[in-house]
């Protein structure tokens, strides 16, 4: 069944091709993405050094219709097939039965697992783009499909409820582990902080910018997972963590192009003049992109020390402050208690007085009755 695909997708070419002297998955791949048969694409590598302004009469003359313009799609797959063949390199090139596997399995391994199977003694990614190339042009791109990138313009709407947020944070923190069954006052502090954080204009422009799903995904998370355990965050402190958010998705971004030019720098070995430059401008863009990358985690690491570190410093004031508030509330209940005992002394004083005053008042009426002075009552 699948080296029927193999045929049917050969049989799009026009005719039969020696495959001792052809690149067949080059030329199946160019006629997917270009609509371009095996004589069409022939002609035109028979001519690739024609001059930017000779396009359309090529173009013209393969289609064999003078009234073709620059603005129809067929100019336009001319011209890409053109620029192909300035660059230099075709995709690497497969047996039948490397082939046969290849579709075989489209349906149950992904192009990165197909790409070890076939060829576990070299790096994977070399394979990959040629192995994705002839998964699209057979129709299996649809089903299985890890590289494609899911976008969407939707603006960012935030979590509303408590049982949202408590799923975000435990997707951002796995060590969380939030229960919506068992808040007490801290983790409840925390969900409506994060309720704030995430409605904050700023995080919300943010957010909406970026299209790809799971890099939006990625910055939800990263941010989630700085924030939720930080429910004094003040907006300026907020605005930072952002920042950093938002520099772990562009951490990703670079390193998707770096892998985008080492696929395509592995595949372009024209020995050509104009296969070497572009190979050298692939060279040089590699190696700028590879030094973004090292600046940008580099400034992440700097941002996440600088926080930390500030975060550090605020405690720290917090408890000197929680501190000294103790001590003066510590201080006035020892002040009220002190005076709480001399309020109690003092009572005690006017109640011995009292008693004093009962004894003299019934020491003179003694005296009056058996005639003893005061004296000698307190002595008997």
């Amino acid at each position: 069944m699948n080296s029927s695909i193999r045929e049917n997708l050969t049989n799009k070419l026009g005719r039969k091709i020696d495959r001792k002297k052809v690149n067949l998955c080059d030329k199946i791949i160019c006629q997917h993405k270009y609509n371009l048969d095996l004589v069409q694409q022939e002609y035109l590598e028979d001519n690739k050094n024609c001059k930017e302004s000779n396009i359309l009469s090529l173009a013209q003359d393969v289609y064999k219709n003078p009234k073709l313009i620059e603005q129809t799609e067929e100019f336009k797959n001319v011209r890409k097939f053109l620029q192909k063949l300035w660059r230099g390199g075709e995709y690497d090139n497969y047996t039948d039965d490397q082939l046969d596997f290849l579709f075989e399995n489209a349906e149950s391994l992904t192009t990165k697992e197909i790409a070890k199977t076939l060829f576990p003694e070299k790096e994977y990614i070399v394979s990959v783009r040629t192995i994705t190339s002839l998964l699209d042009a057979a129709g299996f791109r649809e089903v299985k499909d890890d590289d494609k990138v899911e976008r969407t313009n939707t603006r960012y709407s935030s979590p509303r409820t408590d049982l949202q947020v408590i799923n975000l944070i435990n997707r951002s923190d796995h060590a969380a582990k939030y229960d919506a069954d068992k808040m007490d006052m801290r983790k409840k502090d925390s969900i409506a902080a994060v309720k704030k954080f995430l409605s904050a204009p700023r995080f919300v422009e943010m957010i909406s910018m970026i299209t790809n799903v799971k890099h939006r995904e990625v910055f939800e998370t990263e941010f989630v997972k700085a924030v939720y355990n930080k429910p004094d965050l003040n907006s300026d402190e907020v605005n930072l963590y952002i920042g950093l958010a938002l520099e772990y998705v562009t951490l990703i971004e670079i390193r998707q192009q770096i892998t985008i030019l080492n696929d395509r720098l592995a595949e372009s070995m024209s020995d050509d003049e104009e296969g070497r430059k572009f190979t050298m401008s692939l060279s040089e863009a590699l190696k700028d992109k590879t030094a973004a990358y090292n600046h940008c985690l580099e400034r992440t690491l700097k941002m996440t020390r600088s926080l930390s570190g500030d975060r550090i410093k605020k405690l720290e004031k917090q408890a000197l402050a929680n501190q000294s508030l103790a001590q003066f509330i510590e201080l006035v209940q020892d002040e009220k208690e002190r005076r709480r005992m001399l309020l109690i002394a003092k009572a005690e004083e006017f109640k011995v007085k009292e008693k004093i005053q009962e004894l003299e008042n019934f020491s003179e009426l003694f005296v009056e009755v058996y005639g003893v002075g005061k004296e000698e009552v307190f002595s008997l």
